[in-house]
């Protein structure tokens, strides 16, 4: 069984987990150990629920939501997109050249990974919606 360090003043986050109760280590009173039976707990993206005693995937739940999957297309995307440095040279000699190449490779990437909808009304495109 594991043991998991917990941080309560963090939203009761894992701050570490061990696998033997002889590599557990005094700690400051924010910090408690607790035993922990689920193997896939780690530490950073979990956190312990105090009133029952069960662990969460925090990132997980994230990735789950709906703004967890607008964020992670965001991300996706800009991946696909390439470096700026790139994107402009692609524009550039486009624009010199006559060719699509530029236009041809963003609308693979938007078709790849289709859009999510904001769930944010913050989050929004800032060129096509300036208000």
């Amino acid at each position: 069984m594991k043991h998991v360090l917990v941080d309560t003043l963090r939203n009761h986050r894992v701050a570490q987990v061990v696998d033997t109760i002889e590599e557990r280590f005094d700690v400051h009173p924010s910090l408690e150990w607790h035993e922990c039976s689920d193997d896939t707990v780690e530490r950073g993206a979990w956190n312990r629920n105090p009133d029952d005693g069960s662990f969460t995937n925090q990132r997980a739940a994230h990735d789950a939501s709906p703004q967890g999957q607008r964020d992670n297309m965001k991300f996706e995307r800009q991946l696909a997109y390439g470096p700026f440095g790139d994107q402009l040279d692609a524009i550039y000699r486009d624009m010199r050249d006559g060719t699509t190449t530029f236009i041809d490779h963003i609308d693979k990437v938007k078709s790849d990974i289709p859009k999510v909808a904001a769930v944010d009304p913050i989050d929004k495109d800032r060129i096509l919606d300036p208000d």
